[in-house]
């Protein structure tokens, strides 16, 4: 029985033909493969193989300039025809089964939710900063041009004692930048 339906199972990928074959119900075999890891093992091969059979057919059919629709011919006495969109189908499933490990990388891995909350509030804080800087600084630009900030091209800021050429400047940019906000703002006012 077991090489009967493991046999079938390599040419076919089709469970229930191959229980079919073996003269079993389908229940017994899901149920003698949970039970029996020798079995699965040898399930799991069999399948294996027949996803190989498989690709080599629809390969076969391509290179032989057979188009989509057409049956695909297994060249084996007793199996039918292979519909070609299912097979297209079975191989796109095998390629990404759900719960199994993927080839060419380790298993992916998740960050707990306190991590990610650590993230996101770190860069909210960041774009809270930022937008707390542009409107710092589109604030300063409109004193500038309205002539409200205590600034001449080289004296201090009232308060902290920074120079207008200093980065630390509210104004920004230095003082050539301070110079040009001064001649624009007397320029759009006479």
């Amino acid at each position: 029985m077991r090489a009967a339906f493991l046999d079938h199972l390599a040419a076919t990928c089709n469970v229930t033909q191959s229980a079919a074959v073996a003269n079993v119900d389908v229940r017994t075999v899901y149920e003698l493969r949970r039970r029996n890891a020798r079995f699965a093992e040898r399930w799991e091969a069999a399948l294996a193989l027949g996803y190989q059979m498989v690709e080599t057919l629809l390969v076969g059919h391509v290179l032989a300039g057979h188009r989509a629709g057409d049956p695909v011919h297994t060249h084996q006495d007793g199996l039918p025809a292979v519909d070609f969109e299912a097979a297209m189908r079975l191989l796109a499933a095998h390629r990404n089964p759900v719960g199994k490990p993927r080839k060419g990388g380790g298993t992916l891995q998740f960050a707990a939710p306190d991590e990610t909350d650590a993230v996101l509030l770190k860069r909210l804080k960041a774009i809270e900063m930022r937008r707390a800087r542009e409107a710092e600084w589109a604030a300063q630009t409109e004193a500038g041009k309205a002539g409200l900030l205590p600034h001449d091209a080289g004296g201090e800021r009232s308060g902290s004692g920074a120079r207008c050429g200093d980065r630390t400047c509210p104004a920004g940019g230095g003082r050539a930048r301070w110079r040009v906000m001064r001649r624009s703002a007397r320029s759009s006012t006479g």
